[in-house]
């Protein structure tokens, strides 16, 4: 459903590239290849369970931050914080926030990425897990177009959606990526955190 998302449909069931073609994005870049990662080897099983043997069409999600679910769609989120525009970001910056993800394949879905956001009344947990397929890290791009690749300092592994985040050094990593989504009080931050080793 585009009211509430840039790319609908389901990455772990998607046999072609239609939703990717049907989201807001593609006509800007006519190539459906781009939304897969390379390193991404899972392959699309059906509902019945049926293994294709195909690779996945996409590997990313959009940050939360970037529109988020609509607020005329009647969710269960529509306080979920979000710029509508590039000229509305302002904290964090274009070039703290980030936009692309690439996301754990045993754990993605839809083309969102959903972290509790700083200043939320949600514990800390996974919504969304990162990728830990780069040498134990994950590639992210940013608001003002520059790409950064993230080493964990806990490897990534996938138990359920909506994992909580227990290791105290796990911790340190989920708490980098939250920095990086629109807070829920604007007002008040003066600074984000310094980014792990690359």
């Amino acid at each position: 459903d585009l009211g509430w998302t840039w790319c609908p449909g389901n990455a772990r069931i998607d046999t072609n590239s239609d939703n990717i073609q049907s989201g807001y994005l593609y006509p800007y870049n006519r190539n459906a290849a781009i939304y897969h990662c390379p390193a991404d080897r899972s392959t699309v099983v059906l509902p019945d369970g049926t293994q294709t043997g195909l690779l996945r069409t996409r590997s990313y999600n959009m940050s939360e931050s970037i529109n988020g679910i609509s607020f005329t769609t009647g969710g269960t989120l529509d306080d979920l914080p979000t710029f509508r525009k590039l000229t509305q970001i302002s904290q964090p910056t274009p070039t703290d926030l980030f936009v692309f993800i690439d996301v754990h394949e045993a754990g993605i879905l839809d083309s969102l990425f959903g972290i509790p956001w700083p200043g939320s009344y949600f514990p800390d947990d996974w919504w969304d897990l990162p990728a830990n397929r780069h040498s134990q890290g994950c590639n992210f791009s940013f608001a003002d177009g520059h790409t950064e690749h993230w080493r964990w300092r806990v490897p990534k592994i996938f138990h359920q959606l909506g994992q909580p985040v227990t290791d105290p050094l796990e911790l340190l990593d989920y708490k980098q990526v939250q920095s990086r989504v629109r807070p829920a009080d604007q007002t008040g931050i003066s600074s984000i955190p310094p980014g792990p080793t690359y």
